[in-house]
């Protein structure tokens, strides 16, 4: 979301008296990005993050900076704590920059696999980032999406279409493609070619 988008919202949000919950699950993975929600506007907004994403999926811990500090009240009555061990070791990686070192990691990992990505010529309806986990896939007429996800079922390609990420009644013709799903970047190439593939040849008569 661009830093303009973002002060519109706060705008917003400070006009009509609401707080902002800001999911910065991927923020660290680009290596540049506007400031988050907590930075510009911190009267009114309760980040989150966590190590999940750009760490390990098992270091299940997530932080949270709000705006005063009664939250923590409410976490220790609902709560109690987070697991001691996965503080313990979260704390120690973020302070011997274990972390950091893990984060490049991924984020290079990440960007070898959009240059993969970016060399299907069959690609061309593509929304992405050159830094993210994920792309976004407008599927070209007369392809429909759940065609198109259970074409590559059969190929055995694990897919989702955009129902699931959709936030209007008719959903578009479209899927995310999830590029940290293979093992490897030879098993990333595959899928994708045999994807460039369908969108080429189109459906299959009936």
């Amino acid at each position: 979301m661009s830093l303009a988008r973002r002060e519109a919202l706060i705008a917003i949000a400070r006009r009509h008296g609401l707080a902002i919950v800001e999911d910065d699950a991927y923020g660290r993975l680009p290596t540049t990005a506007p400031p988050p929600f907590a930075a510009l506007a911190p009267e009114r907004t309760f980040h989150l993050t966590g190590l999940a994403k750009y760490v390990g999926a098992g270091l299940r811990i997530a932080y949270l900076a709000a705006p005063d500090n009664r939250q923590a009240t409410i976490l220790r009555a609902t709560a109690v704590m987070v697991s001691p061990l996965t503080a313990m070791l979260a704390t120690r990686w973020i302070t011997d920059g274990t972390a950091d070192a893990t984060l490049l990691a991924v984020r290079e990992e990440s960007s070898a696999r959009q240059r993969l990505l970016a060399r299907q010529a069959g690609m061309a309806k593509v929304q992405t980032h050159p830094e993210a986990f994920h792309a976004w896939l407008s599927l070209p007429a007369p392809w429909r999406r759940g065609q198109f996800v259970e074409a590559l079922r059969r190929r055995g390609i694990g897919a989702v279409g955009s129902d699931v990420f959709a936030v209007t009644e008719a959903p578009p013709e479209a899927m995310r493609l999830c590029l940290g799903g293979p093992v490897d970047r030879d098993g990333l190439a595959n899928a994708l070619a045999v994807i460039a593939d369908l969108l080429t040849d189109g459906p299959p008569s009936t």
